[in-house]
């Protein structure tokens, strides 16, 4: 298997996809996010994040998909459809996943390797008010993972860290603090150093948030359980 290595690894997918006779008449937008992407928060487990828009399914396009990310054993892949993100009459209906309309700021600020920016305008229209029911359900959905690797331990050693940065910059973009097109941007300093400005942490939870940037080490069942109460008294506070 080909060691892929830095920058390379998107450059060469979207190669191999404009490459395929069965993939491209359906390639609409490859785009690049993530930590990677942006330079910003990039660890030794950071993989590369890359969406791959299609104008519809179909079958063969698929099993071709299927051989070339197979190669890719570092790739956290999406793939998405245009019905995915608008319905009938192009009204907007976005869902990716679990990811609601939020998540448009995060794709329109990635790199677009291949096709259309499909993203750039429909989310520079999107008001706080249009990305809230989004939040507020992905912000649910994480603290019901924190709950789990609380009780159960973490799938991973940092997990418990990245999702609670996750949830933190959620809180701090439902309550205003961060302007929705620039999150994809935000470092997870920033965030823990905004959270802190805005909210008065107890002295425990605030000597564990002192190490949640960094990933090298998991956080003790107690620390869990501190922060895991303190975030929940935040979503609390800001539920819309």
């Amino acid at each position: 298997m080909p060691n892929h290595g830095g920058d390379i690894v998107p450059v060469e997918i979207c190669r191999r996809l404009r490459d395929s006779p069965a993939i491209e008449p359906h390639l609409v937008s490859v785009i690049w996010i993530g930590s990677r992407s942006w330079a910003t928060d990039v660890h030794a487990q950071s993989d590369f994040d890359i969406q791959i828009i299609m104008d519809r399914p179909d079958l063969d396009a698929s099993l071709a998909l299927a051989d070339i990310i197979a190669v890719f054993t570092d790739v956290d892949l999406s793939i998405m459809y245009l019905d995915d993100i608008y319905g009938p009459g192009a009204v907007l209906d976005f869902q990716d996943g679990t990811k609601g309309l939020f998540f448009m700021n995060v794709l329109a600020s990635g790199t677009v390797l291949h096709g259309e920016d499909v993203y750039g305008q429909a989310a520079a229209r999107l008001t706080l008010a249009d990305l809230a029911p989004s939040l507020t359900f992905t912000v649910r959905e994480y603290l019901s993972r924190l709950r789990s690797m609380t009780l159960q331990g973490e799938p991973a050693p940092f997990h418990f860290k990245k999702y609670s940065l996750k949830l933190l910059k959620d809180v701090l973009l439902l309550a205003g603090r961060l302007d929705p097109q620039c999150m994809a941007h935000v470092s997870n300093q920033d965030v823990l150093d905004d959270a802190r400005q805005m909210y008065a942490f107890g002295e425990e939870v605030d000597a564990a948030l002192t190490s949640i940037t960094d990933f090298s080490r998991s956080y003790s069942p107690r620390e869990k359980a501190v922060i895991l109460a303190q975030l929940e008294e935040l979503v609390r506070g800001v539920r819309w």
